[in-house]
């Protein structure tokens, strides 16, 4: 069938004569075997290798080579153009115009087209008003707790957190270190966060335990209600949901907050 496939045989004994100057044959120095097959020629005719590899078989651009090509790559399991057309030439097969076809057949393919398509992108919903607002630092402020780091005191080893808060609208970051991950001291370190740089109108965190329980916000109606001028406090949970929320704390998280932990400990 190969055979057929390549050139009737009375041509095929007059191949080089019959190839013009602008052939892709020509490349290639293709000779008549003992079978009369149409094999690719070169300086391999020494060397230890298989026949089959020295010597490709030489096939034309056509729907039995294209079989051939989408046999190979789904044997190697959808593999990319290149590691196709490898693994058909180290097969003994020469396909003309071997690089467009293997092309070709890995773009109809349905599972590479599914596993090297696009990934969706989802459009980014708008800001929200804190992180476009001009405020007063720490106005709007983003909460999030890191830790632990072990510590000496004395003899012993113990843990502490750190508890990060970062303004929504300058992008400042103000750190400070809780003895654990409760309620109380993160409702220790917003007050003196409070006491150092002002009153905080919205904080924006995620669903920790320590942020969104019940204390919490009874000590922010009990200092709104004993304190006159001091303005109320806007609570929002859930940041995680949408990154505009959380990847601003995060990435404070990866870069910022590590670089200033290794800075402070060289310097004590």
């Amino acid at each position: 069938m190969l055979k057929g496939l390549q050139t009737e045989p009375n041509k095929a004994r007059k191949i080089k004569k019959q190839l013009k100057g602008g052939s892709r044959l020509l490349g290639l120095d293709p000779f008549i075997d003992e079978e009369g097959m149409l094999r690719v020629g070169g300086r391999l005719k020494n060397s230890s290798l298989q026949y089959h590899l020295k010597h490709p078989l030489i096939l034309p651009n056509n729907h039995v080579a294209e079989l051939i090509v989408r046999w190979y790559h789904y044997r190697i399991e959808h593999g990319g153009r290149s590691a196709t057309l490898n693994e058909i030439r180290s097969n003994g097969y020469w396909i003309v115009k071997g690089n467009a076809m293997v092309r070709r057949v890995i773009f109809k393919c349905v599972n590479c087209r599914r596993l090297r398509g696009r990934v969706a992108e989802q459009k980014m919903s708008d800001l929200p008003t804190e992180r476009v607002t001009s405020s007063s630092p720490f106005a709007s402020t983003g909460i999030d707790m890191f830790g632990p780091f072990i510590i000496k005191q004395g003899r012993k080893e113990v843990k502490r957190y750190g508890c990060l808060f970062t303004c929504l609208s300058s992008r400042a970051v103000h750190l400070e270190v809780t003895n654990s991950m409760d309620t109380d001291s993160f409702i220790n370190a917003l007050r003196r966060v409070i006491a150092r740089r002002g009153t905080v109108a919205c904080i924006r965190s995620d669903n920790g335990p320590e942020f969104v329980a019940k204390s919490v916000r009874d000590w922010i109606s009990a200092v709104e209600a004993k304190t006159a001028h001091f303005e109320s406090i806007s609570h929002r949970e859930n940041g995680y949901c949408v990154s505009f929320n959380a990847g601003f704390r995060e990435e404070f998280l990866n870069v910022e907050i590590f670089h200033t932990l290794k800075v402070g400990a060289v310097c004590h």
